[in-house]
């Protein structure tokens, strides 16, 4: 993490909004073109820099998407977490319920985040993304895909997330 001192150079704040220009951009090319369609050239492009300067943030292209996994990973925890708690403590059904409305509040909300969570996967990888994994794994995530598809409100938001993907791709 950057110091506040670091972050009041002019050239800190540019590198800071050039990494966030990077992700916004990366974050729509790989939704829009799944992730064989994205080269750090046509990215550079798209962000108006040279190649070379993605290459200065990111190591390579599998570097970036799964910065953008992690990022989508934490927007959702955090989303899913305070209906979480607050529920916890009263009616398992109304816990269910509360899930299963923030989860689909989430997506529709975060479309981008809620495909890069669940939906896109890099070629040749069809296990969870490793954000997912260690916060399974640290017992940090409220949401479980493989037992919420077994119920019908996460089968159900599933289902309605996928369709809503497919409208905006189709």
């Amino acid at each position: 993490m950057n110091s506040q001192a670091e972050l009041s150079t002019p050239r800190a704040r540019y590198r800071d909004q050039l990494r966030r220009s990077i992700l916004d951009a990366a974050r729509e090319t790989f939704a829009e073109d799944g992730y064989g369609g994205v080269s750090m050239r046509k990215l550079a492009e798209r962000v108006g820099c040279s190649h070379g300067n993605l290459y200065l943030h990111f190591k390579d292209k599998e570097a970036l998407f799964d910065c953008l996994v992690e990022e989508s990973f934490e927007e959702f925890d955090a989303a899913m977490r305070a209906p979480s708690q607050a529920a916890r403590r009263g009616d398992p059904v109304e816990l269910v319920r509360k899930m299963g409305r923030a989860y689909v509040a989430f997506g529709l909300a975060n479309q981008s985040a809620y495909e890069f969570a669940f939906l896109l996967r890099r070629p040749g990888r069809d296990k969870p993304h490793a954000p997912y994994e260690r916060l399974r794994a640290l017992g940090l995530t409220v949401y479980d895909p493989e037992l919420s598809s077994f119920t019908l409100g996460g089968g159900g938001a599933h289902c309605l997330m996928q369709a809503i993907r497919r409208e905006r791709v189709g």
